[in-house]
């Protein structure tokens, strides 16, 4: 509903806002400009939901986010690993997910699920720091840009961070026919 709201009435500069869009009784953190609507919630730091606009047409598409479908668990915890003993583990990836992390401190999943703290940005985007401190997210979205931009900092043991996308594209398709409309590119 609130990604109906941004695409009839898009603001034409970017605004970071926190709204508990849904109300689950914690908020989540919003980007908006005319060309891009993004849900980030403090679990992982992540872009639950992202829809871009054609600026010419109007019409709206969802890239991220699988709200729809069966999440696997009655929570908003993602997957730390694909498969476990043979059976899928993540059953939902959203975008900006930390995936992996590696460093002195050894290898580790630990920041998929971790409460993120978050922190404004300023008038276009939100900071993410991790329980520890070791990894900083700050996404942005400039005024009339198509793109959300990230940037990390890595500290303390972690220098190296895998980061995962979970794009969906053609979500309708996706829902209805499953994965036959992908096309693979070798």
């Amino acid at each position: 509903r609130r990604a109906d709201l941004w695409a009839a009435a898009p603001p034409t500069a970017t605004t970071a806002t926190t709204e508990d869009i849904d109300l689950d009784g914690e908020n989540e953190y919003l980007l908006a400009n005319d060309r891009v609507f993004a849900v980030f919630e403090a679990t992982g730091g992540r872009l639950v939901a992202g829809f871009a606009r054609n600026t010419q047409t109007g019409r709206v598409y969802q890239l991220i986010g699988t709200q729809p479908a069966f999440p696997g668990s009655d929570n908003e915890l993602e997957g730390t690993a694909n498969v476990v003993n043979g059976a899928v583990s993540a059953h939902r990836t959203s975008g900006f997910k930390d995936w992996f992390a590696d460093g002195a401190g050894g290898a580790s999943s630990a920041y998929v699920n971790a409460a993120y703290t978050v922190i404004s940005a300023g008038p276009n985007g939100w900071s993410f720091q991790s329980p520890d401190g070791h990894v900083v997210k700050t996404v942005t979205l400039a005024t009339g840009s198509p793109r959300i931009k990230a940037d990390y900092q890595l500290s303390g043991d972690v220098n190296k961070l895998f980061v995962r996308m979970g794009l969906s594209p053609d979500l309708q398709s996706l829902l209805t026919r499953g994965q036959q409309d992908l096309l693979v590119f070798r």
